[in-house]
C-alpha cells in the first residue's frame, strides 16, 4: 500500500505536536498528591503550530524531489518538526 507524501507529512506533524502537548500533562497528572490543571493555552499553541507547520511543510516539500521509499524518513522529519515547533512556541508563550 502506497501512502502519499502529503499524508505522511500531515500525520507526522500532527503526532509530533499532539505528543509534545500531551506528554508533560500526563507527567504532571501521574504525580501523586499534585493538583492537575491542564492549561488551555497549550491547546491553542498546539493548534497554531499545526497550522503554521502545515503551511510551511506544504510550501517547502514540493520544491524537493523526494525519492521512493523514504516515507519513514519524511515521517520522522515531520514528527520532529512538529515537536520542536510546539516546544519553541510553548517556550515563547510562557
Amino acid at each position: 500500500m502506497e501512502l502519499s507524501i502529503e499524508y505522511v507529512i500531515v500525520m507526522g506533524l500532527f503526532l509530533g505536536v499532539l505528543l509534545r502537548t500531551i506528554f508533560p500533562a500526563l507527567k504532571k497528572w501521574s504525580k501523586p498528591g499534585e493538583d492537575f490543571v491542564f492549561q488551555i493555552r497549550y491547546l491553542f499553541t498546539a493548534l497554531v503550530v499545526i497550522i503554521i507547520s502545515g503551511v510551511t511543510a506544504f510550501t517547502i516539500f514540493p520544491s524537493f524531489v523526494i525519492p521512493e521509499g523514504t516515507a519513514f524518513n519524511i515521517f520522522v522529519l515531520a514528527f520532529l518538526s512538529g515537536w520542536g515547533a510546539n516546544d519553541l512556541f510553548n517556550t515563547l508563550v510562557k
